[in-house]
């Protein structure tokens, strides 16, 4: 949805405040009605 994340330390997730979605730090779905991971992003490129 392009909705910006938010980390929650207690959780330690990327939560997502549009559809309530929870990532794990490797992007993959903790919970949520997201259907695919978060992408790979390249820092060195940022």
């Amino acid at each position: 949805m392009g909705c910006r994340l938010a980390w929650n330390a207690t959780e330690t997730s990327w939560d997502c405040p549009c559809h309530g979605s929870r990532y794990d730090t490797d992007g993959s779905i903790l919970n949520g009605l997201a259907v695919t991971p978060l992408p790979t992003v390249d820092l060195d490129d940022a």
